[in-house]
């Protein structure tokens, strides 16, 4: 199970994952060391992701438009236990622990496998001097469980003691827990409902896609949809907190 929360909800430095549709990419340009490497190009300069023969990512690296590493946390560096990614550490273009853009240069990840549920993955953040911290968006762990396809389903965010932290996520302020629906419009389509700490709905967002009929407003909390009389999608049921 190589893939993370953070990995599969955010742009790079994080992979290009199931939010990212802003970038174009070009695959297995110079390899490195036999790895296969793909190109991001962003706005800013190119990100390299490189992959082991498995597929898993082993660094990403960040680059201006001069091809020359970027100042500050540039460089994403994976590790792996028995295939399951266990760390990713962020450096600068001399190789040292730096904290990124969100305050953090260590991501640890714990497995919590449960015969019968689904898979449950921890993320925990850390200095450049390996102490704890609280990210920039306000959670100090992150707790995601996929579906059975492998893909992201629930996220919740607390801090140090495990208590809800509200904390800013795709845009969405005082999230604590969001739940993601994955729909097929004219592109394959990512959305996103965000609940507060008390458990109330404060945002539904389409957060991946093009379609000219899925109306946010008739997201609900379910896993299943039905055409509404508004040319959006409607379910019951599903995800509602901790």
């Amino acid at each position: 199970m190589n893939k993370t929360c953070a990995t599969i909800m955010a742009c790079l430095p994080f992979c290009a994952g199931l939010l990212c549709s802003c970038s174009s990419t070009s695959s297995n340009d110079s390899p490195r060391n036999g790895e296969n490497s793909q190109k991001v190009h962003e706005p800013w300069g190119t990100q390299i992701i490189y992959r082991d023969a498995s597929g898993s990512i082993v660094r990403i690296e960040k680059r201006g438009r001069d091809k020359k590493l970027l100042p500050g946390a540039c460089i994403v560096q994976f590790s792996y236990t028995n295939g399951d990614r266990v760390a990713e550490q962020n450096l600068n273009s001399q190789g040292s622990l730096v904290c990124n853009s969100e305050g953090y240069a260590i991501t640890k990840y714990g497995y919590l496998l449960d015969p019968g549920e689904p898979p449950v993955v921890e993320e925990t953040f850390y200095d450049q001097n390996n102490q704890p911290v609280v990210t920039k968006s306000g959670f100090a762990m992150m707790t995601c469980t996929e579906n059975p396809d492998g893909r992201i389903n629930t996220i919740h965010f607390s801090d140090f003691q495990s208590r809800p932290a509200p904390s800013l996520w795709d845009g969405v302020p005082n999230v604590v827990d969001v739940q993601y629906y994955y729909l097929q419009g004219v592109t394959p389509i990512l959305c996103g409902v965000f609940w507060d700490a008390t458990g109330n709905i404060i945002s539904r967002k389409q957060l991946r896609g093009l379609t000219s009929e899925i109306s946010m407003q008739a997201i609900d909390t379910s896993g299943y949809y039905v055409p509404t009389h508004t040319g959006g999608f409607h379910g019951g049921g599903g995800f509602h907190g901790h």
